[in-house]
């Protein structure tokens, strides 16, 4: 993975609940970013915290815009601009090797 290039990948998960648990369900997606040659990578939630519109990277830009209200954030995940009340939510992940997905950990950072 290039530093500086965030990757958009899909989120595969257990789901469960009272009754019922469901093995390898997609949950959603995550923004996974490197910021430096063999730095570690860090995952963001692809939602945007103000009202939950889907965050899009800008390339020539470098950050993350959200398209409904104008807020960005860094590769970071920092708010830049609002009206986002705080950063992009860090989202622990890992790569199953043997199943080749990234899967989210139990919680939001």
């Amino acid at each position: 993975m290039k530093p500086g290039k965030p990757l958009r990948v899909t989120a595969v998960g257990a789901r469960e609940d009272a009754w019922l648990r469901l093995d390898k369900v997609t949950l959603g997606s995550l923004w996974l970013v490197r910021t430096v040659e063999d730095g570690p990578i860090k995952a963001f939630s692809t939602v945007c915290p103000h009202l939950g519109c889907g965050i899009d990277f800008d390339d020539k830009a470098s950050k993350f815009n959200c398209p409904c209200h104008a807020s960005a954030f860094d590769l970071d995940g920092r708010c830049l601009m609002g009206p986002a009340p705080r950063a992009c939510a860090a989202c622990a992940a890992h790569w199953a090797l043997a199943a080749r997905e990234w899967r989210p950990c139990e919680r939001l950072l």
